[in-house]
């Protein structure tokens, strides 16, 4: 590049004017540079994804990446020993894949040009990567060109690979020194562009022929059934008239849409747990809600890979109001959750209960953090809607999240949306994520403890800052909603073992509520069993069924390690199964008469050194692993069960789990 040039780069510097010489997409690019305040001397901030990031994001891409690779190193083959580099990025300016030639490896470490790290305009100013992406169009930059003064020794040339629908996927980039610029090299690089955007196209044909052989395949005996064809991306393929009668939609509505979109569900989640086994799945649509018998199969490509599934529906007998309490169609909530549970039906009178319902609903007068920590089965949303409705965001949406039950890679994309063209298999127009559909209500965090690290530091930023980026997005989304979380874990212990973040830790546990296990409030027990005998007394039509005194004692007596959840699943078998009037201490399941058992010959034989073990033991487990609260309640010194700990030589950690 000459000196006319650079003397056009600094005259905008030095005046902030740009000269009429300038090529107007290099112009516009000077102009976002600008608004974006760029440092045009040096790059201030460099983004760089971790390595699992880095991962996750060229599985987001895999098609992109598979389609590119042999492109890529033909190319690099022509051009080796030249001192270029050729490069993959995404749609958000993010390098996939890179080959470098040894002469020009140590210019691409002095820029980071390297896998991993993000060249859009916001993060590195005018460059052929990121220009190209913002101008949606074949771009090359030379030398003073490029915004920042540090890459003044680049010459590069990038063009868009693009979709069917003319977004960018993603660009293909030759960068070397700034006097090995051409425009042969630009020629490649377009010629490169395209032939990767025909194997993509070759690559979704070859996917719709394996699903369209699957329909014919293993189904003729289900075309009564509703069937849906489901490729890896979660895009609808095909289905059948039945599908579209159970779930009230026109089959034009759903060829090519995302399943999560039409169903309401995480579309890789529902694919990854593909089973031949039936389950019960509620499913919403613009429709409203129905009820349906669901199951899957896989499809396999000719070389074994997974390339969708088929998912077979039935309607079930019941109605979607059964289940959600709520008239379906227009009555049912356009965002969030449906809400069942005000403080006024959380069964028990226990001390321990009113305590934490007394802690609740004061908590619910402010908008401050809620951490809620209970075994699994303790009822920790049944409180979180509690909250929530004696909140003042009552009318605003209720939305939970169950982090556990999200794959991975999959979080972010869960709770803050992304753009379109984010990721293959991305909804056009993008999603809304969680936070932003709990605007102006609550977010319900489920099973926290679960949520990879990685996620955890956008969680961080998004309640510190009270906003966040869609991924794949470019413009922050500010969200008014208010937190609660849950887990059944100890997370103060995941801290100390690098499990999980401290500085999240800090920001989450604001108010921290302990829900008792049922086992330390056996007095709500004979409440909790009246309430679920008369709801399945009623569902299944025995009025007439009662149960012993002597069967309430012993379900009184077990520990209950799945808590209300398990207490509610005992009950409603029980209701089946038992053919007399009466239930009866034999028609317990086997593992609650036997455990009694257990005990009662402990409590004859046991010495008082075992005794005051299992009491020690017991206290630690009732109180959620505080050792301080295990102390109170067994009306002894810290310093005396610290001393007993040891002498006993009790695991807290295989303890509390």
């Amino acid at each position: 590049m000459g000196n006319n040039e650079a003397g056009l780069w600094n005259t905008f510097m030095e005046t902030g004017e740009i000269p009429v010489q300038v090529d107007p997409i290099i112009k516009r690019s000077w102009e976002r540079c600008r608004k974006y305040e760029v440092n045009h001397h040096k790059v201030e901030k460099n983004e760089l994804l971790s390595p699992a990031r880095l991962r996750e994001t060229i599985q987001e891409n895999r098609q992109l990446v598979e389609a590119a690779t042999p492109i890529m190193e033909d190319l690099f083959m022509c051009l080796r020993g030249l001192g270029f580099m050729v490069i993959l990025a995404d749609a958000r300016g993010y390098l996939l894949k890179c080959f470098t030639d040894d002469d020009f490896s140590s210019h691409a470490r002095k820029v980071m040009l390297c896998e991993g790290a993000n060249w859009s305009e916001r993060f590195k100013g005018t460059n052929a990567i990121g220009t190209s992406l913002a101008e949606n169009q074949p771009v090359t930059v030379f030398a003073t060109e490029h915004y920042v003064r540090e890459n003044h020794i680049l010459a590069c040339a990038a063009v868009p690979i693009k979709g069917p629908g003319g977004k960018a996927l993603g660009t293909l980039d030759v960068t070397g020194e700034s006097r090995k610029g051409s425009d042969r090299v630009f020629c490649m690089v377009k010629m490169a562009a395209q032939n990767i955007e025909r194997e993509m196209r070759l690559l979704d044909i070859q996917t719709r022929f394996n699903l369209n052989r699957a329909k014919y395949e293993g189904l003729v005996e289900l075309m009564r059934e509703g069937a849906v064809m489901i490729d890896e991306d979660g895009i609808v393929r095909e289905m059948n008239q039945s599908a579209c009668k159970i779930l009230g939609l026109k089959k034009e509505e759903c060829l090519g849409e995302n399943i999560e979109e039409l169903f309401n569900l995480n579309n890789l989640w529902v694919i990854e747990s593909a089973t031949s086994h039936t389950r019960e799945l509620t499913v919403s649509t613009k429709n409203g809600s129905a009820l349906v018998n669901t199951r899957t199969k896989r499809i396999y490509g000719p070389d074994g890979s997974p390339q969708g599934m088929v998912a077979i529906v039935n309607p079930e007998d019941k109605s979607a109001s059964e289940v959600t309490g709520k008239k379906s169609g227009k009555g049912l909530p356009e965002r969030g959750n449906v809400v069942r549970y005000t403080f006024d039906q959380i069964i028990g009178q226990s001390k321990y209960l009113q305590q934490v319902i007394s802690i609740c609903k004061r908590v619910a007068k402010n908008d401050s953090t809620v951490l809620l920590q209970g075994e699994t089965g303790t009822g920790k949303e049944m409180l979180a809607q509690a909250i929530h409705q004696e909140s003042s965001r009552r009318n605003g949406p209720f939305v939970a999240v169950n982090c556990a039950a999200i794959p991975p890679e999959l979080v972010e994309s869960e709770l803050f949306g992304y753009e379109e063209g984010a990721f293959t298999g991305a909804r056009k127009g993008g999603k809304p994520g969680k936070f932003e559909l709990a605007d102006k209500g609550t977010i319900f965090l489920d099973e926290i403890g679960d949520m990879p690290l990685q996620a955890q530091v956008s969680l961080l930023r998004a309640l510190q800052e009270k906003q966040f980026f869609r991924v794949g997005g470019q413009e922050s989304k500010t969200v008014d909603a208010r937190v609660i979380v849950a887990t059944h874990r100890n997370l103060a212990q995941m801290v100390e073992e690098g499990a999980f973040r401290q500085d999240l830790y800090f920001r989450l546990n604001v108010v921290n509520i302990f829900i008792p296990p049922l086992r330390a409030r056996k007095d709500d027990i004979p409440l909790l069993v009246n309430a679920f005998l008369d709801k399945y007394r009623a569902k299944v039509g025995r009025p007439e069924l009662k149960l012993l005194p002597e069967t309430l004692e012993i379900l009184q007596g077990y520990s209950w390690p799945g808590n209300i959840r398990e207490l509610e699943n005992v009950i409603e078998g029980l209701v089946n199964v038992v053919e007399g009037e009466e239930i009866t201490p034999r028609d317990l399941p086997e593992n609650i008469g036997n455990r009694q058992k257990e005990k009662a010959a402990a409590a004859k034989t046991g010495t008082l050194q075992e005794l005051e073990k299992e009491a020690i033991k017991k206290a630690i487990v009732d109180c959620g692993g505080s050792i301080s609260a295990a102390a109170a309640r067994l009306n002894i010194g810290r310093s005396t069960i610290y001393r007993k700990i040891r002498e006993y030589n009790i695991d807290i950690k295989a303890l509390i789990g």
